[in-house]
């Protein structure tokens, strides 16, 4: 059986160059996870929560038949334009999802305003108070500071595939990219914290994408369109992900930490 890809995000292609052999590493509602022997993931399933730089793209129907067929650690190759599974194959000569990296288009003003209007009130009591993100930010932003403690606290601190101080991460990460802070040196200490396997493979790849200035459809799009629609689409990607996004980009523009 072939089933065919709907769009593939050219991070994928890239990776499948490099490695032929990948196996299912996690199966959920929308798709299921390959990995490498690098720890590199691909995502295969809907596109529900937007376009991933490492997702292969297919409808509904087809990710249930594909799953339908697979099990924790089954193997899948790679051969040109398809993955092999036993079962199936999957044709990858579709769309090729390229990074969307117009970050000087985005209105900076605009998605300031827009964030400065939503709800954030959840965040007050918990370990990711506007004081303490607020004290990360100005940490990143001078490279005399030691960020480390702070990194370290945030990364991997929630639950599910990507915990909440993930998210928030690369909400940051984004907001830099519009509206540069974070200064050289503390792009290494990310990588530092990232590399001390804290957080879950899924969380990493977002990060060290992030850092690359890589995202999903859903952040990026922002670079083109700040309205309600475009908040409210990044807003409710997964439980709460979307919502940790935002604040992330929230506390990387509010005015006054740096100035």
């Amino acid at each position: 059986m072939i089933y065919y890809a709907s769009a593939v995000g050219s991070v994928v292609l890239a990776l499948l160059k490099e490695t032929t052999t990948w196996h299912v590493h996690s199966l959920f509602k929308k798709g299921f996870n390959l990995m490498n022997q690098n720890g590199a993931i691909i995502f295969i399933g809907t596109n529900e929560n937007g376009l991933f730089p490492f997702g292969i793209s297919v409808d509904e129907q087809t990710k249930q038949k594909m799953m339908s067929h697979i099990q924790h650690n089954d193997e899948f190759c790679a051969n040109r334009l398809k993955l092999r599974h036993a079962q199936f194959s999957i044709d990858l000569n579709t769309t090729i999802v390229e990074p969307r990296r117009n970050f000087h288009d985005a209105d900076v003003e605009a998605l300031r305003m827009c964030l400065m209007a939503y709800d954030f009130s959840d965040y007050v009591d918990s370990d990711f108070s506007l004081s303490r993100m607020t004290a990360l930010k100005r940490s990143l932003s001078d490279a005399d500071e030691m960020v480390l403690t702070q990194l370290e606290f945030l990364v991997g601190r929630g639950n599910g595939l990507t915990p909440t101080g993930d998210d928030i991460l690369v909400g940051l990460l984004y907001s830099h990219f519009i509206q540069p802070f974070i200064v050289p040196v503390h792009f290494q200490s990310i990588k530092t914290v990232i590399a001390q396997e804290r957080t879950t493979i899924i969380s990493e790849n977002f990060i060290n994408l992030a850092i690359q200035g890589i995202f999903s459809s859903r952040i990026s799009q922002l670079n083109d369109t700040v309205s309600d629609e475009a908040i409210q689409s990044l807003a409710e990607v997964g439980s709460s992900s979307g919502k940790d996004t935002l604040y992330g980009i929230y506390i990387g523009l509010i005015k006054g930490v740096n100035e």
